[in-house]
């Protein structure tokens, strides 16, 4: 019974989403293949289309705070957030959007502020080594990001969201200009034709937490996204579709410089955008029991950024800009064996690109422009397979990827991952996972070409052409207790090991920029447990408490690698009054980091508060309102750094930049 179940799923074309274990969500990251998610033998994370708009997110990185294991961290020389999974950093996690890789232009991984949520189905996250499917970058995880690309009938969604920040008793904040969101989503189908067009826009203000100074806290930051898709179903379940994807992230910050011995600063302003323009053509076409889909992306991203503005002149002094260009096809082909194997198998060829350029500029319109980098590449050829065994208490997959680079030449990343699911507890579900897997990532071409000029802040980081690859090894074991009238729970431990870990130090200087390099550094390895417990009652109310503990240490000098708490916790509780309104509270700890190497320096601990409220006014149209930070929990204007009573460990200030504020919004459904 259990094996017609999984292959009845497997060729399922629609997503369902529900709370317990008899109305499952459908997966498709851990193996490529459509699977229930509570008998899916690579755990996977999944977050919908539900959660997404009763918690009034607007980007990914907002949903990230409620996947256990899953941590934010701020992008270096850029505003953003990318994410870490089980302590591996954003450069070690891949960012798909619909199984397809997007590219990564920071040093510090894929930022999620850029992707809006206006058009996302569900969210899908797997964590540890997953470079057996998805090759270099996987090695500490996938992200991956499903649109709602298949809708029905004619679909319209508009929504609107404003901010206001609340008034404070500390004096030192001042008023606070807040996120203004808005997005807009139209899909139809008729007969074999369906389209879908979507767009956004979130923007915000500078935040002033020191009225007095000349320097604005944070960064004004505008991000457009916008897309459009048409695809042909040729036969019942073949289909193909071409889509434009369109992303314009503008960020200005607002700093001083000195006017030299004089004592005096001036206000200056440091402007960067990335502009990023991809195209897609997915397709898939279905033969009896075995399937055949192929992808081809095209993404080209362009950089600029100011990087030395003396506010006395009327232009920028610096400029510099790169080009990303990124090429890529794989296709996949599924069949069903024996009535109980799903053998998946596929090749993908890839090819990045960067240049970059400064210009120098006299005045507005004389300047140099010079040639730093041109046409660096990266090329890699990838095969995969894969083996789901199904029993009857006992799901076994089996996998492997070959990865030829160009600079690198062969790599083999192997993992084995299994579920058992034994009848233990009457009326409830209980099953165990495990898995085993190796990782594997090539430097990219920021880590190993690219110049982070940041003269003006009094520092440089170049990159090495002599990086080696990283290598990880991954275990995960955890069991899980499914049951329809006390809740799910589920624990995972977990254990990676890292070798030839890329990160940045001090290098030689001759003048008084400090100059930083990428390096090879010793091993390192991660560890901890992830606790998920959820419990639905009374119809639609609920409550979910998510906890992990993760050490993320350099094993050589036993010290713990900087920006990872060690513990987080979050709670979400929502309640029901009657079919029309949802009261969600939010409850988040993120416990103390160290912020440098030594492990001298540390960011507290804190915590935040959320209350939001979901009013359905007619089947079209609902109202959501909130006040998030709702105990003001914030930075302080002050930045001078505290001296613990031991005069040993300095503390540093990481809460949130913006205070408690309120927002309301609209959306309108057709």
């Amino acid at each position: 019974m259990k094996t017609l179940t999984i292959l009845v799923i497997y060729f399922l074309n629609s997503y369902t989403f529900a709370q317990s274990y008899s109305e499952e969500t459908i997966v498709v990251t851990g193996t490529k293949t459509k699977k229930l998610s509570a008998e899916a033998p690579v755990k996977t994370e999944v977050f919908s289309k539900a959660q997404i708009e009763q918690l009034h997110l607007n980007s990914v990185d907002e949903v990230i705070p409620f996947i256990p294991g899953v941590t934010l961290q701020e992008n270096r020389g850029r505003e953003g957030k990318s994410a870490i999974i089980q302590g591996m950093g954003g450069s070690k996690v891949m960012v798909l959007i619909d199984g397809i890789p997007v590219i990564q232009t920071t040093n510090t991984g894929v930022d999620l502020t850029k992707i809006s949520t206006e058009n996302i189905e569900q969210i899908e996250v797997v964590k540890g080594a997953a470079s057996s499917l998805y090759g270099s970058q996987a090695m500490g995880g996938v992200i991956n990001i499903i649109t709602n690309r298949d809708q029905k009938g004619f679909n319209f969604d508009l929504g609107m969201q404003s901010s206001v920040a609340l008034l404070n008793d500390d004096l030192q904040t001042g008023e606070t200009e807040l996120p203004e969101n808005v997005s807009l989503n139209m899909s139809d189908q008729k007969k074999r034709v369906n389209y879908q067009v979507s767009f956004s826009r979130r923007a915000r203000e500078t935040v002033e937490l020191d009225e007095s100074s000349i320097v604005d806290d944070g960064t004004e930051f505008e991000k457009y996204q916008a897309s459009g898709l048409i695809g042909y179903r040729y036969r019942d379940l073949d289909k193909i579709a071409l889509r434009y994807r369109f992303e314009l992230d503008r960020n200005t910050s607002y700093d001083s410089v000195s006017r030299g011995t004089t004592g005096l600063y001036d206000p200056r302003e440091t402007r960067s955008d990335v502009l990023n323009h991809s195209v897609y053509l997915l397709g898939e076409n279905n033969f009896e029991d075995d399937k055949l889909s192929y992808n081809l992306t095209y993404q080209r991203v362009e950089d600029e950024h100011d990087q030395l503005d003396d506010p006395s002149t009327a232009h920028t002094e610096l400029v510099r800009s790169s080009l990303y260009q990124y090429t890529r096809g794989e296709i996949q082909y599924d069949m069903v064996l024996f009535g109980n194997h799903i053998l998946t198998s596929g090749l993908a060829v890839s090819n990045l690109s960067l240049d970059q350029s400064k210009r120098e500029y006299e005045s507005l319109d004389v300047f140099n422009e010079t040639n730093e980098i041109e046409k660096k590449f990266l090329r890699s050829y990838e095969a995969y397979i894969q083996d789901n065994i199904v029993w009857d208490e006992v799901e076994l997959v089996l996998g492997t990827r070959g990865q030829y680079d160009s600079d690198f030449g062969t790599q083999v990343s192997p993992k084995v991952s299994t579920i058992y699911s034994p009848e233990l507890i009457t009326g409830a579900k209980t099953q165990l996972r495990a898995s085993v897997g190796t990782g594997y990532r090539v430097p990219n071409l920021k880590e190993k070409y690219y110049l982070l000029d940041h003269s003006s802040l009094g520092y440089q980081l170049q990159g090495n052409e002599n990086l080696e690859p990283e290598k990880s090894l991954s275990f995960q074991v955890g069991p899980e207790i499914l049951t329809k009238n006390f809740g799910n729970l589920s624990v995972n431990f977990f254990y990676n090991q890292i070798e030839n870990l890329i990160t940045f130090k001090e290098a030689e200087s001759s003048g008084p920029i400090q100059q930083y390099t990428y390096f090879n550094t010793d091993e390192s390895e991660s560890r901890g447990l992830e606790v998920d417990y959820s419990v639905n009652f009374f119809n639609k109310s609920y409550f979910s408490q998510k906890f992990t503990y993760a050490e993320t240490i350099n094993t050589q000098t036993e010290r713990f690698i900087p920006g990872r708490p060690l513990y987080t916790l979050q709670s979400t509780f929502g309640l029901e009054f009657g079919p029309r309104l949802l009261w969600i509270n939010t409850y988040a700890y993120e416990g103390n980091e160290y912020v440098d190497e030594e492990n001298t320096e540390v960011a507290r601990g804190f915590n935040t508060f959320n209350t939001k409220l979901n009013l359905k006014a007619s089947p079209k149209a609902s109202f959501e309102l909130g006040i998030n930070n709702l105990f003001d929990e914030r930075r302080d204007a002050l930045r001078d750094e505290v001296i613990t009573e031991d005069n040993s460990i300095r503390r540093q200030d990481k809460r949130p930049l913006v205070g408690r504020y309120f927002y309301l919004g609209f959306r309108l459904r057709g």
